[in-house]
């Protein structure tokens, strides 16, 4: 891409209207898709992918964002967006691994929480729900995958279910952080 096209593509985000935490997201998550599509840092792309996750969950409320952590939860979604802006209690820890395929769990789960929302996706959270699954099939990622796709996502019970079902498939691994010389 050119400065020229850059600066254009820059410029049709600069607004005197006020931004509110729905546009927010949707610039977070689509950045973070147009830089997965790019292969642009994944590191990057996980923390504005989680961010929007963050905004789009508490807009529900109290109530449903607490199912939603607990499905966040159970799938360590914060974990390397926590790693990667904090360091108080965790500086001397390291991610052992990540990958653009790290963060698709996390886009996924954003797009969907846009849909129950009830906003249309967009072009390209359209393009990126229209990919395959990039997982090892019958694995947790998978099967979360699968979830976050189909499934209620704000039922607590069938949360509470799910989390249930996958935690008793295998899992192929994926980012972890540990502390220094613990990974090796």
């Amino acid at each position: 891409m050119s400065e020229l096209e850059n600066l254009a593509q820059r410029s049709r985000y600069m607004t005197n209207d006020g931004i509110d935490k729905f546009d927010a997201a949707q610039r977070q998550l689509e950045c973070a898709i147009r830089l997965w599509f790019v292969d642009e840092d994944s590191l990057a792309i996980h923390t504005l992918a989680y961010a929007a996750c963050c905004l789009l969950r508490d807009l529900f409320g109290d109530q449903k964002a607490k199912v939603l952590r607990k499905f966040e939860t159970s799938q360590k979604f914060a974990e390397v967006p926590n790693f990667l802006k904090h360091a108080d209690s965790d500086g001397e820890y390291v991610l052992n691994a990540h990958s653009k395929k790290s963060v698709v769990l996390t886009l996924a789960f954003a797009i969907r929480l846009w849909e129950e929302h009830g906003r249309e996706k967009t072009g390209l959270m359209l393009a990126f729900s229209e990919l395959d699954d990039p997982f090892k099939p019958g694995h947790r990622a998978s099967e979360s995958l699968k979830h976050v796709r189909n499934s209620a996502i704000l039922d607590e019970d069938k949360v509470e279910k799910a989390i249930q079902n996958l935690t008793t498939h295998a899992s192929t691994g994926g980012p972890s952080v540990t502390p220094e010389g613990d990974g090796e």
